[in-house]
């Protein structure tokens, strides 16, 4: 989950902190995974595949469809028939993800619980990888890296530079202050004890944030793995882009729920969020003012400093987790493309936030 505009000279700092260490321990076989689906006709098959593929097994894949409209009953009957270890369930009426995913839960058997989207793709040792960084220091979550599934289209292009240092780069910032802002709803792990006795909130649409910080509010950790990878799929059209921006922005609504308990790591967090937008759009309004007043070369130049460090920082994370550079170079164009108007939906949604649906 992208949480906002990045302004590169603060995202740089990043750099200087590592991720959270992996745990020697042999990882807990003994995980179900909890897929809540939506009208995932296109994309269901593969999501089942990837985690029925697993090199450290699911213990059993339950799939809670919230009043499909499309396809997606038909195919989830063809994979149950195909693994055994799958149930299908189905609500009543469209309920939502949060109320999905609490209703799958009161099925779960077993001591961990993988929460994974329908759109995503698990690379063949997620589970493993991710299971390792849950050891016994109070941890209750643990989650890897989120990527595009394709960096083709020009949202998924984008988005590849944005994640890489939204999640490469914060990541280590958040581990060393002891706060994680975000374990990504689409690929979580959780101790199915704690999040079967506190459940997923349902009150606001950004329910992976609110759980997160429910979670450590309670005194739990997050883990994070980078070398655990999930790959997404990203909107196709800026339609949907948007619209997935708004929901994703929405967090006001877990910010008012919880101002009152944060930690102090929490609260250095939402104000490193909000100073990065804030100091985007500082940046944004002098490039504009040097263009308008005709003085071209120290606008090039205030540019040129922007793209080279959301270039190094890009390509570094990028040749860190194994991904051809070259992927980098060509998505930036993409990123500076959609940088405006991801940062005026960032606002637009932080001031009058979407508070239901998926």
């Amino acid at each position: 989950m992208y949480l906002g505009p990045a302004f590169p000279p603060l995202s740089l700092l990043g750099l200087l902190f590592k991720g959270g260490a992996v745990a020697t321990a042999v990882p807990h076989s003994q995980v179900s995974v909890v897929i809540p689906v939506y009208n995932g006709e296109k994309t269901i098959e593969s999501c089942v595949r990837h985690v029925q593929d697993q090199s450290l097994k699911p213990f059993e894949v339950i799939v809670m469809d919230d009043c499909s409209a499309d396809m997606t009953p038909v195919k989830l009957g063809e994979l149950s028939r195909r693994h055994p270890n799958m149930v299908v369930l189905r609500n009543s009426e469209n309920l939502g993800k949060a109320a999905s995913v609490n209703a799958a839960l009161t099925h779960v058997g077993s001591p961990l619980t993988a929460i994974v989207d329908s759109d995503t793709y698990l690379d063949g040792d997620y589970l493993r990888n991710t299971l390792s960084v849950l050891n016994g220091d109070g941890t209750v979550g643990a989650s890897g890296m989120v990527l595009p599934s394709d960096v083709d289209g020009g949202v998924s292009r984008s988005r590849f530079v944005e994640y890489l240092h939204g999640q490469s780069t914060y990541k280590g910032i958040q581990s060393r202050l002891g706060a994680t802002f975000v374990s990504p709803g689409c690929c979580s792990v959780w101790r199915t004890d704690w999040i079967k006795r506190n459940g997923v909130p349902e009150e606001t649409v950004v329910e992976d944030m609110d759980l997160t910080w429910e979670a450590q509010i309670d005194g739990g950790r997050i883990a994070f793995n980078p070398k655990a990878l999930a790959f997404t799929e990203e909107p196709g059209s800026l339609g949907a882009y948007v619209g997935q921006l708004r929901r994703w922005f929405s967090w006001r609504p877990v910010l008012e729920k919880h101002r009152d308990e944060l930690s102090n790591g929490l609260k250095v967090l939402v104000s490193w969020m909000l100073a990065e937008s804030v100091g985007y759009l500082f940046w944004l309004g002098v490039m504009l003012y040097l263009l308008f007043s005709g003085r071209f070369v120290l606008a090039f130049i205030m540019f040129l400093g922007d793209l080279v460090l959301v270039s190094l920082i890009s390509l570094y994370q990028c040749r860190r987790i194994g991904f051809p550079l070259s992927k980098v170079l060509v998505s930036i164009p993409y990123y500076y493309a959609l940088r405006i108007p991801t940062a005026l939906v960032f606002w637009g949604s932080f001031l009058f936030p979407k508070r239901k649906g998926w």
